[in-house]
């Protein structure tokens, strides 16, 4: 039965080359995509989490606001901010304030 199938498979594949050859194609595009996006979404939802107590790691964003519109937005903050907001709320266990030095070649 399954010799029947892949002979009828095979025969309309060389009957209508490019309409089979177009399938293939498109099939092979979606897959790949799919596996694309799929690796992205694995990486974005793995951040920091090689750390010991990941699920307590906090980010802190700066955003910069004009008439009520987000015109700036960025990673980092401003470097006394650490030692403020740990002082502020004592839920802050520890933080990290990194600034460059002078001698710091990037």
């Amino acid at each position: 039965m399954f010799k029947n199938y892949l002979l009828v498979t095979f025969r309309k594949i060389t009957r209508r080359k490019g309409f089979s050859i177009l399938n293939v194609l498109g099939l092979s595009i979606g897959l790949a995509a799919s596996l694309l996006i799929l690796q992205y979404v694995k990486d974005e939802l793995s951040y920091d989490n090689f750390h010991q107590h990941a699920d307590n790691l906090y980010r802190v964003e700066y955003d910069n606001y004009r008439e009520g519109e987000v015109i700036f937005k960025s990673a980092t903050s401003f470097p006394k901010m650490a030692p403020t907001l740990k002082s502020d709320y004592p839920e802050i266990e520890n933080s990290y304030d990194f600034q460059f030095s002078q001698n710091a070649s990037i």
